[in-house]
């Protein structure tokens, strides 16, 4: 499930761990942590270890709709999850890093549900609606700052904007270049990602439909502060 997103969860890995190369103990070298945290769109993790607090996932269970005419509910998946990053501290010394690090570990919180309907030529169509806060999902930030896109046989990940807020439009292909799934991610206020995920029987329109209708503003009251004005002290 969600495997693109894996893609580019690898892809940040990556950029990451090149800032961590650069990690020392010299005012230069923290310097340089910073600057390029700052160049992959990561600054906002740097120190960010309890600026905001995980909405829980009964909360984000709520915005999921409680049913889609003509299509089966299925039950609430997730949950929310804390752990202490204090143990990160120690990493590369007193830095940017380090505490980027210990931001990384505090934990997630998420609610998922799947809408289905049997087709008349027996298979499922299938419609997946995630919302999902998180500690870790600071460094998937960088995805939408740096406008990370592909396009390749297996599939394709491009930058938009749904119902003013930055997303992601991914479509996987099969070997005849045929849609096989579709799916929105959609940041919001900076910390939570919203999934709309919708296999190859659930038209690439209606899967964005559904993206465009979520309770954003809700979502938005719940996140309260972005991690941009927790830094900025606003």
């Amino acid at each position: 499930m969600f495997k693109k997103l894996s893609i580019l969860g690898l892809i940040l890995l990556v950029t990451f761990a090149a800032a961590v190369a650069i990690a020392g103990d010299t005012e230069d070298a923290a310097k340089a942590q910073a600057e390029a945290l700052k160049a992959l769109g990561m600054a906002g993790m740097m120190g960010q270890q309890a600026d905001v607090e995980l909405i829980g996932w009964r909360d984000l269970a709520k915005l999921l709709p409680k049913e889609i005419p003509g299509m089966e509910t299925g039950k609430i998946e997730g949950g929310t999850f804390t752990m202490d990053g204090s143990s990160m501290s120690g990493y590369g010394g007193d830095t940017s890093v380090a505490k980027a690090m210990a931001g990384l570990m505090s934990g997630y919180s998420s609610a998922e549900r799947t809408y289905t309907k049997e087709l008349d030529n027996g298979k499922r169509k299938k419609l997946t609606m995630r919302v999902m806060d998180s500690g870790a999902m600071r460094a998937m930030l960088a995805g939408f700052l740096v406008a990370v896109e592909y396009d390749t046989p297996d599939g394709m990940m491009k930058s938009t904007e749904i119902a003013g807020h930055p997303a992601k439009f991914v479509q996987e292909f099969n070997d005849d270049l045929e849609v096989t799934q579709t799916q929105y991610m959609v940041l919001v206020g900076d910390r939570v990602l919203a999934y709309f995920e919708g296999n190859q029987f659930v038209e690439p329109e209606e899967v964005e439909k559904y993206a465009k209708n979520f309770p954003y503003a809700k979502l938005e009251a719940l996140a309260g502060s972005s991690i941009k004005d927790a830094i900025e002290g606003k």
